[in-house]
């Protein structure tokens, strides 16, 4: 069964359709179930980097930052909102 991400923006319409009405939607991507570990893990960095992005901005160096990233995944596994091979599979990519 195929799958759709929308992006939204400030001044976007709101959308409450599914998977028909984000055909329709520009800014919608429609993706089958083939990719759906590649759209797992671009939604992975996706919401990282808007967290990262919320975050003040500071003057620490890059390894206190990988450091607070490392520990922002910990948090997320713990709380459940990340099963242990998300939360390894993100653990590796931050690494790399």
């Amino acid at each position: 069964m195929p799958g759709y991400i929308l992006f939204s923006y400030a001044g976007s319409k709101p959308f409450n359709g599914g998977l028909i009405d984000a055909t329709q939607d520009p800014d919608a991507f429609i993706f089958n179930k083939a990719l759906n570990g590649e759209i797992q893990s671009f939604k992975e960095k996706v919401e990282l980097a808007m967290r990262a992005s919320k975050q003040p901005n500071s003057s620490g160096s890059a390894s206190q930052s990988l450091s607070d990233e490392l520990r922002k995944l910990v948090a997320l596994k713990d709380e459940g909102a990340l099963t242990q091979d998300e939360f390894t599979a993100a653990k590796k990519r931050l690494l790399v």
